[in-house]
Parts: C-alpha cells; sequence; structure tokens
C-alpha cells in the first residue's frame, strides 16, 4: 500500500461514527437531511429517491441531498439502499463532477460536511469476542481490508503515523489514531477500523496525547466503528 515519504509523527484525531447497537437495514428511517450535530447517520434511500442538490465529490457540504450524493459516491445505486453517512470537517472547497448517474455542482468554502462509509461494513452484530481472542493489530489497514477487528497492545507511550483529523488516511498508525480518536488510551483494548472513501484533504490536530498531521488527498481513508 502507499506509504507517505514523510517523517513519522505521533497519532491523530478520528472520526466517532456510529455508537449504539447496529441496525438491521429494516430498521432505518428514510433518509432526510444529515442531523445538525450528528457525527453519524444510518438511513435508507428508497428507489428514484436520489433527486436533490450534491454539491462536492466524495465529501459533500451538508445540504447536499443524502440519496443523491450516496449514488455520486457509489454508495447505493438507483435502486436505493441502505447508507452510513458520517461527519467530516468544513473543507476550503468542494469540486464537482459526474458519476454514477449523478452530477454535483461545484462549491467553494462550507462549514460542515458529510461522507459516506461502505454499508456492507455496518450492518450486522457488533463484535464482542474477549480481547483475549482477537489478532493483534498491525500499523496499517492491509492492502483489500475493508474492516479489521484487532487488539491494541497496553503501553506507556503510542506512536506512529498518523495524518488528519476525521477521517484519517488509510495508512495511518491503526492503534495510535484510535487513542488519540479516544477509542482507547493507554491501556489499549479491542478496535474495529474501516477503509471509507478519499477526502481532498486531511487536516491535523491534536487530541488525547496523540497529534496527527496534514496531508493532501489519499486514496483511501481510517474510520472506527463503535458498536
Amino acid at each position: 500500500m502507499p506509504i507517505h515519504q514523510k517523517p513519522v509523527i505521533i497519532a491523530t484525531l478520528a472520526a466517532s461514527l456510529w455508537a449504539g447497537a447496529a441496525l438491521a437495514q429494516e430498521d432505518l428511517p428514510t433518509c432526510g437531511s444529515f442531523p445538525a450535530g450528528a457525527e453519524s447517520y444510518a438511513c435508507t434511500c428508497n428507489p428514484g429517491f436520489a433527486v436533490g442538490g450534491v454539491w462536492g465529490t466524495h465529501i459533500y457540504t451538508t445540504d447536499s441531498n443524502i440519496c443523491a450524493a450516496a449514488q455520486h459516491a457509489g454508495a447505493i445505486t438507483a435502486d436505493g439502499g441502505a447508507v452510513q453517512v458520517v461527519a467530516a470537517p468544513g473543507q476550503a472547497d468542494y469540486p464537482g463532477s459526474t458519476q454514477n448517474g449523478i452530477t454535483s455542482q461545484h462549491w467553494s468554502a462550507f462549514d460542515k460536511s458529510f461522507m459516506f462509509v461502505n454499508p456492507n461494513a455496518w450492518f450486522g452484530a457488533a463484535d464482542t469476542r474477549p480481547e483475549g481472542d482477537v489478532a493483534a493489530c498491525t500499523s496499517l489497514v492491509q492492502s483489500g481490508e475493508d474492516r479489521v477487528t484487532c487488539a491494541c497492545a497496553k503501553v506507556s507511550t503510542r506512536s506512529g503515523g498518523v495524518w488528519g483529523s476525521g477521517p484519517y488516511t488509510a495508512d495511518s498508525d491503526i492503534c495510535a489514531a484510535a487513542q488519540h480518536a479516544g477509542v482507547i488510551g493507554l491501556d489499549g483494548g479491542v478496535v474495529t477500523a474501516l477503509r471509507g472513501p478519499s477526502v481532498p484533504a486531511y487536516k491535523g490536530s491534536a487530541a488525547n496525547g496523540v497529534t496527527s498531521s496534514d496531508w493532501q488527498s489519499f486514496d483511501s481513508s481510517l474510520f472506527f466503528d463503535l458498536n
């Protein structure tokens, strides 16, 4: 997998995603507007529902139509389906494009954004295995993996390269990013890392004793499942 050509910096901030029991698709509401202040939103798009304004590519302004943006992003087709929408930082620029039968428009700076995670990574039972039954985390989500559940060790300090602030670049160190996100502390624990779509830029920040760095566009992103 691609590796950043830059110094390794102690890790980052992450997006807090779905906090609660996993939902079956039939239990989800029909998608409306992205809820103000929400970190994530699971909903269902009905067939033919993907009609409305969309601004951005892969990362969208929060006033974009969720279902139209989901079809544009490739999270659903025109037949609809369940989507998991996650909050993302505001961007300085939202490039428009045409893909998957949907045309999005260009917009300049906007204060809030959303993006999509592969819905196949979200539905079903949460992983409840004890820590001793879970393999230790490698540094990165490996090439070809969309979801990995692994155990981060107890340490006195945690180091590893992390880039971004909700989401991270997919080559960020899993355990360092998880600590920065508040998913674990220095005592470690089991985490579930998810691979999501790329965003135009990753802004660094500091949280929970870990500092991340800025990076430009990367081929995929890292999130954490809080189920």
